[in-house]
């Protein structure tokens, strides 16, 4: 007899459950909260120190120097140089003038002619002599102009020829002793405008006029 053919079983199918589908729902906050980029472990380490360089009190406010040339006018003229060095407000000066002519002498006489030997026969050749040495202070008022004022020693001499060709210093029109002197300063730019007075002796009054040059302005 034959035997009975086996029938092959059906697959296993995966079993129904009757349990509602849910589906995950993330929360709102994870769409909408804000990315930080925070620095990892190894830039904090790696990223080096950067230290900001304080300028110096010479670098912010360095020292200016300032040369001028000057003339001191009146009925006898002069001119020379003045040398100023300041920083911020406050500031020096020395200046000499001249008039570049000789002051040499032979003898002294006064105006009425009358010498120590007798009287001054003249040739009705005369000159001057002048020069003067100042130093001082400048004072910064603003931006727009400056303050200076200082004093020192000043000469000068009128002298007379006589018929044999000697110079002769007339006493009573000749100054010689202490010479004051004050003014403003503009600045423009690079240059310096100056304008003020001296007074020899307080007898004697010229006015001042400069025109300078600050060396090292940084503007």
């Amino acid at each position: 007899s034959s035997s009975p053919v086996k029938e092959a079983p059906e697959p296993c199918q995966e079993p129904v459950s009757n349990r509602p589908v849910i589906e995950t729902i993330l929360p709102v906050s994870t769409f909408f909260a804000p990315k930080l980029d925070l620095p990892s472990h190894r830039d904090l380490l790696g990223a080096p120190a950067t230290v900001q360089r304080v300028p110096s009190m010479t670098e912010r406010h360095p020292w200016l120097i300032t040369l001028s040339a000057i003339a001191e006018c009146d009925r006898h003229p002069a001119a020379g140089l003045m040398l100023g060095v300041s920083r911020e407000r406050l500031g020096g000066y020395l200046s000499a003038r001249s008039s570049w002519t000789s002051g040499k002498a032979d003898y002294s006489c006064r105006s009425d002619g009358v010498t120590d030997f007798g009287y001054l026969w003249a040739s009705g050749r005369s000159r001057y002599h002048r020069t003067s040495f100042t130093g001082g202070m400048t004072l910064a008022v603003t931006s727009s102009f400056a303050l200076f004022a200082g004093a020192g020693y000043g000469r000068m001499d009128v002298l007379w020829e006589d018929t044999r060709a000697s110079w002769a210093r007339v006493e009573d029109l000749s100054d010689r002793g202490l010479l004051a002197e004050c003014g403003v300063t503009f600045p423009i730019r690079s240059f310096r405008l100056s304008a003020g007075i001296s007074s020899l002796d307080f007898r004697r009054y010229s006015l001042l006029f400069g025109l300078g040059w600050t060396l090292n302005d940084r503007k």
